[in-house]
């Protein structure tokens, strides 16, 4: 029963993977993504290879199936309602209006910052994790309070270095080259696979929308084929000292034998399965409802007054904390909080995935790598009501208005050169 219902959702989420990308046209539209990620991993879920699982009661199937489909029906109304589909490009035609200068200022400005805080946090913690040898503590226990946000704004250099790359492809790159591999190297040192995600999926949606040429189906599906296997073997790397075999194995509890040198493999499985038993404990043991303090989680993290608004978690006795994007939703509102948010949740990544199609620009492309980023996670946290997504929201805002050339005064001083042109042509005439 448990590979036929693997199947089954496979079958699901691809069908309407396939519908989606007809619809748009585009193999990055939200709704396809979403589809394809939500019901592959309730799929994974449904294999029960852990013994921490527990078959879904109907509560939780109708909470899991409901919510997605009120996601699907939030992104296409605003297709239905408000959006003119015909509009749109075949590809993304992004006219930069980035000053070359001012964009690799703001590159090395923030790498400098980052790297300083990066270099503070592990004089502090006395190592990186990468050489700790048991390095999923190590990872656990690392960063500073706010200090930590400037470390990891490693992730917008490497991005800002490769948008610098595609928008200036004639500028000196060794520069930026050597910027690149420091900051990748930050956040690897970190094993903080979540976030090498992130830029691997920032580079892609740039480079996806800014190319010139059409990336064929086939070979994006072999292309998420191989970047899952490259991303499943590098966690496993990560996670392959011998504390860590242990530890896993212990929490994991596998229904199946797995080899001491596989078993850091079987952790991207536990994150999914996980994710859905937290979720289901939440459905069936809430009684306290916390109404918007963990959907707005970022405003209490920001002011440090989260302390006064935090929920007791339903999570696995063995200790692991997800529990899928629906998570904040059901804590505060639940059954209810998790239709309508996840309406608006769907309405809001449409609007703006619609209106970077028909009027694209770089703040856009950038804000939406970070949604898309969020939607091949939903089946484990929610980053929309995280900190972080807001922090780079923040610092894609400010870059984007630090970077933009002075276009009023480039446009007055071509009317004023036009207008001196046509003055002396027709002093010329007249003279002659």
């Amino acid at each position: 029963m448990s590979f036929f219902l693997f199947f089954v959702f496979l079958i699901i989420g691809g069908t309407l993977f396939l519908i989606f990308y007809k619809y748009y046209k585009d193999i990055l539209n939200p709704l396809g993504i979403f589809s394809i990620v939500w019901f592959f991993s309730i799929g994974i879920s449904q294999l029960m290879l852990s013994n921490i699982q527990h078959p879904w009661t109907n509560l939780t199937w109708f909470t899991v199936l409901v919510s997605s489909v009120s996601f699907i029906i939030g992104g296409l109304s605003y297709s239905f309602f408000f959006a003119t589909r015909s509009r749109f490009p075949p590809k993304i035609k992004l006219i930069s209006h980035y000053s070359k200068i001012r964009l690799k200022t703001a590159i090395v400005l923030l790498f400098i910052i980052s790297l300083l805080a990066y270099l503070f946090e592990v004089w502090q913690a006395g190592g990186v994790p990468l050489f700790s040898e048991a390095r999923i503590g190590a990872y656990m226990g690392f960063g500073i309070r706010f200090v930590h946000y400037l470390t990891v704004s490693s992730i917008l250099v490497c991005i800002l270095v490769y948008l610098h790359r595609k928008l200036f492809p004639n500028d000196r790159k060794l520069l930026l080259n050597i910027i690149f591999i420091v900051s990748l190297f930050i956040i690897v040192s970190l094993l903080a696979s979540g976030q090498l995600l992130t830029i691997l999926i920032g580079i892609f949606v740039i480079k996806y929308y800014l190319s010139e040429k059409k990336l064929k189906l086939k070979n994006f599906i072999w292309l998420i084929i191989f970047s899952i296997l490259v991303f499943t073997l590098l966690t496993g790397f990560i996670r392959s000292s011998q504390p860590d075999v242990t530890y896993i194995k212990q929490i994991g509890k596998p229904t199946i034998n797995i080899p001491d040198r596989l078993s850091s493999i079987f952790l991207p499985y536990l994150y999914i399965s996980t994710s859905f038993e937290n979720l289901q404990l939440e459905i069936l043991n809430r009684e306290k409802f916390y109404y918007g303090s963990q959907t707005t989680f970022p405003i209490w993290a920001f002011t440090q007054l989260k302390n006064y608004f935090q929920p007791d978690y339903y999570i696995t006795p063995e200790g692991f904390n997800v529990g899928t994007y629906l998570r904040p939703y059901y804590i505060d509102f639940g059954l209810p909080g998790v239709l309508i948010l996840s309406f608006l949740l769907g309405l809001f990544i449409s609007i703006l995935y619609h209106r970077l199609r028909s009027k694209p620009t770089i703040l856009k492309m950038l804000v939406y790598s970070f949604c898309v980023y969020g939607l091949t996670i939903v089946f484990f946290a929610n980053i929309f009501s995280r900190p972080g997504f807001w922090y780079f929201l923040i610092l894609f805002i400010i870059i984007d208005l630090y970077c933009r050339k002075n276009l009023t005064s480039q446009k007055t001083l071509a009317v004023l050169t036009k207008s001196h042109s046509k003055l002396v042509e027709k002093k010329y005439k007249h003279s002659n």
